[in-house]
C-alpha cells in the first residue's frame, strides 16, 4: 500500500479506532457493579457547600483567542448534562457517562487539547477545565474519589493567580475518566453556572453537612530534571468537624511537567 493511500486512510482508521475504544469504555461501565448517576432534579436541594470558580478565558495560552471562546461554548454544552445532576447514596458519578449525549442537539467546537505531548485543535477541546473544576468541588466534600488522572504536562499558566496547585483531573474519552462515589447517606446535587467571566461549580445537599473542608498545598517546588522542569506539590485536605476537631489528611503528591517559562530563581537544579 503506497504512502498516499495510507495518508488518506489514516483519519478514517483513527475514527474507527476511537469508536471501538469508546464502545468498550462505555460497555465496561454498563456491565460493572456501579450504579451511575443520571437523575436530574431542577429544583435546588436545600443546603450548599462552598462554590468554586474558575476564569473562563485564559489569555496566556499563546494560541489564537478564538479557541478560548470555542472552549467556553464546549463547557456550556457539556454542563447542560450535569447541571442539577443528583448523586444518590451508593451512586457513582462518571464524567463521561454523564456528558456522553451532550452533542445530540449541537456539536462541540474546536478547542485546545494535548495529544501525544502536543497541543492540537480538536472538537470538544478544553473540557479539562470542567473536569478540573469538578475535581476541586468533589475534594471539598465527603464524596469518595474513585478515579482521577493528573495532567502529565502543564502547557500554560493558570487562569487565576491564587489557584491551588495540583488540583487537576485530565480526561480522555475511551481512556481516562473522573469518577466519585457517594458513600454517605446524603443526597448530592451538582450545580454548574456561568457569568461573563467565570464558571462556577457547587454541590448542594439534602441534609446539612456539619463538617467543613479546605484543600491546602504544602511543599511546592519546581525541580529541573534532565532539562525539563517539574512542579511537585503535596495536596492535603483539612476537615473541621462540628465539635471543633480538625483532621488533616495528605491526599497525594502531584507531579507535572511545566512547559512554560518560570522565573529562574524558583527552580531547583538537580542532576
Amino acid at each position: 500500500m503506497n504512502k498516499q493511500i495510507i495518508k488518506k486512510m489514516f483519519p478514517i482508521l483513527t475514527k474507527i479506532r476511537k469508536k471501538q475504544n469508546n464502545l468498550s469504555f462505555y460497555l465496561k461501565m454498563h456491565i460493572d457493579k456501579n450504579k451511575y448517576s443520571k437523575k436530574i432534579i431542577e429544583e435546588d436541594l436545600l443546603y450548599s457547600l462552598p462554590k468554586i470558580k474558575d476564569k473562563l478565558i485564559n489569555t496566556e495560552t499563546g494560541f489564537p483567542i478564538e479557541y478560548q471562546y470555542n472552549k467556553v461554548f464546549n463547557l456550556k454544552l457539556a454542563s447542560k448534562k450535569i447541571h442539577h445532576l443528583i448523586i444518590e447514596p451508593k451512586e457513582t458519578f462518571s464524567f463521561y457517562m454523564s456528558i456522553k449525549d451532550a452533542e445530540k442537539e449541537e456539536k462541540y467546537k474546536k478547542g485546545l487539547i494535548l495529544v501525544n505531548d502536543e497541543i492540537q485543535y480538536v472538537e470538544g477541546g478544553g473540557m479539562c477545565q470542567l473536569s478540573n473544576l469538578l475535581f476541586q468541588v468533589f475534594l471539598n466534600s465527603p464524596l469518595t474519589i474513585v478515579e482521577r488522572h493528573t495532567h502529565k504536562i502543564k502547557d500554560f499558566p493558570d487562569n487565576m493567580k491564587d489557584s491551588l496547585k495540583g488540583i487537576d483531573a485530565t480526561i480522555a474519552e475511551g481512556f481516562l475518566d473522573l469518577k466519585v462515589r457517594n458513600d454517605t447517606d446524603n443526597k448530592f446535587q451538582l450545580n454548574i453556572t456561568f457569568d461573563d467571566e467565570f464558571i462556577y461549580g457547587q454541590l448542594k445537599t439534602e441534609k446539612e453537612i456539619l463538617s467543613t473542608y479546605n484543600i491546602i498545598n504544602n511543599n511546592l517546588k519546581y525541580v529541573k530534571i534532565d532539562d525539563k522542569i517539574y512542579e511537585f506539590v503535596d495536596v492535603y485536605r483539612k476537615e473541621t468537624k462540628n465539635n471543633g476537631e480538625v483532621v488533616k489528611e495528605k491526599l497525594y503528591t502531584n507531579k507535572t511537567e511545566i512547559a512554560y517559562e518560570l522565573p529562574k530563581e524558583i527552580i531547583i537544579h538537580t542532576e
